[in-house]
């Protein structure tokens, strides 16, 4: 019986999601459209492919996660349904997550993004000649994040909303993305040699996973509605924060030990960008010595073969890390339901919708 509301729930939580990501794709196509008015400025044939680069990154499939929780909370308070403010944020959102990415892309040297080239790899190929600068190509995809960055509040103040709600919902949202940030710091700072405790990865992953991803969405959707009691924005803080950590360590197992083709990043690359993950530092933690020192040599290697990958995910579930990062994913995902089903603030359609998403974060496969 438990199965079958939890699955209930879930397709709950899918068929809002689909419906919110599909008016949200429109919605962000139409930004593009009208981007170059808004921006009012004579630029040169390497900045409109700067344009054109971001709008093409911003609509690669994905799921719109975070643009459909602002909508749903702004539509929420408001009984509205797609509500036009709702929607700025949604591409406010989105345009936060994709200039993270592209970042992130860097510091990762990540060659793909949603089964596509990352914007470096994109200017790598562009360039002319034997000799590759890469320093150039990094330089100039950060930038594009940077301008991808300040088209966020752009996005926003185009709302038509009560200035106040504007001006605390942008402090909200530069307070989040902040933390975020410091997450970024800890991810970079966070590499093999080091020593690091659960309490440090679980920190990191608060950071970079959790505000922006659950915590801000909500709240931001919130504030513009015209909700901006703190006790309400607590508790949405109070769901965001494991629900972030249970989306981030499912992340870390598909990383591993999903497909490639539905993620659309290779499985290695976690491996080869040196990544302390919670099954990193778990198998270190407990992990035979001989497969400690055997991690430590393989972690950061570029182009790590496919014999000493398949040792690494050995290693993972012998020395019980896999299974642990599981557990951890379920525990983090049941106390962020326990709070949504303890609230007093959302009614049982919200309920579903938000225990479902938890639910779907934590057993998709991309």
């Amino acid at each position: 019986m438990a199965t079958n509301t939890i699955d209930t729930t879930v397709d709950i939580a899918r068929k809002q999601l689909e419906d919110y990501r599909q008016v949200i794709n429109d919605a962000l196509e139409q930004f593009f459209v009208d981007l170059p008015g808004l921006l009012e400025l004579d630029v040169s044939k390497e900045a409109t492919d700067v344009l054109n680069k971001i709008e093409e990154y911003s609509l690669r499939p994905g799921k719109r996660i975070r643009g459909a929780l602002a909508c749903f909370a702004y539509d929420y308070i408001t009984g509205q349904k797609y509500g036009k403010t709702g929607l700025q944020a949604a591409i406010a959102l989105e345009l936060v997550q994709n200039y993270l990415l592209i970042v992130d892309d860097v510091m990762d040297r990540s060659a793909l993004r949603r089964g596509k080239p990352t914007i470096h790899e994109l200017y790598l190929a562009e360039q002319s000649g034997a000799e590759k600068d890469t320093h150039l190509a990094n330089m100039l995809a950060i930038n594009v994040g940077l301008i991808a960055q300040h088209l966020v509040n752009i996005a926003l103040m185009q709302a038509t909303e009560d200035p106040a709600r504007l001006q605390e919902a942008t402090l909200l949202l530069h307070r989040n993305i902040t933390a975020t940030g410091f997450g970024q710091i800890d991810d970079a700072c966070q590499q093999v040699g080091k020593q690091f405790s659960e309490e440090d990865v679980l920190r990191k992953y608060t950071l970079k996973s959790s505000y922006y991803t659950f915590v801000s969405p909500l709240q931001i959707g919130l504030v513009l509605g015209g909700q901006n009691g703190p006790k309400v924005l607590q508790e949405v803080t109070d769901f965001g924060l494991p629900a972030g950590i249970a989306f981030q360590l499912q992340d870390d197992l598909l990383g591993v030990f999903g497909s490639s083709d539905a993620t659309g990043k290779p499985n290695t690359d976690d491996i080869e960008e040196g990544k302390i993950t919670l099954l990193v530092q778990y198998a270190l933690t407990h992990a035979s010595r001989e497969e400690k020192q055997f991690l430590t040599r393989v972690l950061g290697k570029p182009n790590i073969t496919e014999e000493d990958f398949a040792r690494v995910r050995h290693i993972f579930e012998a020395s019980g890390a896999k299974q642990y990062v599981q557990k951890k994913t379920d525990m983090y995902a049941q106390e962020a339901k326990s709070c949504v089903l303890q609230s007093r603030f959302w009614d049982e359609g919200a309920k579903d919708l938000l225990t479902g998403l938890v639910e779907y974060s934590t057993s998709r496969k991309k």
